[in-house]
């Protein structure tokens, strides 16, 4: 199947969303106010409440749609991290970067069948993305590699990394800036983790056994209970401390 046919297939889905929209929005329905959960809108098909987020352009699906058919690929693209994380998968690794080696750093692992410049600009996962790192390298074709090393100083979230690859001018894109073209050839993922705690249950009894969870490759981490209840009787907070 050639490139202009391709593209027609993906338009076609596409372009019947970006038309949708505006003429869902342009008449409004006596009911959607009271819109029952069969007739309300899917996630996927609702406007946002943010003004800044314009309409899809059909220039701007035609040119994310191209990019992400046309230029060099990469092939087995896949992000990993030493050592291998639960849960973790080819575009989804995760990193704990406090200078303890283990999972310090993301490395996103593809071959090339041309040389080719490879570029990757690490973003913030929200829909007003920034874009916190980026670096771009002239490869030789073969298996190769770009590797990400947050500092310590970097929050625990998730980032994208938005990856370009350019071959005698023409470029292939995984991963969008725009949350609503980001699955067009998904780019991989990067989870910052941080300390993740929570109770078992929502709530316990005077005198019953609390258990918390605490998920970190910290190698310690403090704990503080304090009081936040209406109780008259005086009480007094706890601090207790944990090493790996």
């Amino acid at each position: 199947m050639d490139l202009s046919a391709r593209l027609g297939l993906l338009l076609a889905p596409v372009l019947a969303l970006a038309l949708t929209i505006p003429a869902a929005a342009s008449e409004p329905t006596a009911g959607s106010a009271r819109a029952t959960g069969q007739d309300r809108v899917p996630d996927w098909l609702a406007e946002s409440d943010d003004e800044s987020s314009e309409p899809l352009s059909f220039d701007h699906l035609t040119q994310a749609l191209r990019q992400s058919v046309e230029g060099p690929e990469l092939y087995g693209l896949r992000v990993t991290s030493a050592p291998h994380y639960a849960g973790d998968r080819r575009l989804l690794a995760t990193v704990s970067p406090n200078g303890d080696r283990p999972r310090d750093k993301a490395t996103v692992q593809f071959r090339l069948e041309r040389p080719a410049t490879v570029a990757m600009s690490v973003m913030v996962c929200s829909k007003h993305g920034k874009v916190v790192w980026r670096t771009k390298a002239s490869l030789p074709a073969g298996d190769e590699k770009l590797a990400w090393a947050p500092s310590p100083a970097t929050l625990p979230r998730t980032y994208l990394l938005l990856l370009s690859v350019t071959a005698n001018g023409v470029r292939h894109t995984y991963g969008n800036p725009d949350y609503r073209l980001a699955g067009l050839d998904p780019a991989p993922v990067v989870r910052v983790r941080g300390v993740d705690a929570a109770f078992a249950r929502r709530s316990y009894s005077p005198g019953a056994r609390a258990r918390l969870h605490i998920a970190t490759d910290a190698p310690s981490c403090t704990v503080q209970f304090f009081q936040a209840g209406p109780e008259l009787q005086p009480r007094r907070g706890m601090r207790w401390r944990a090493s790996r």
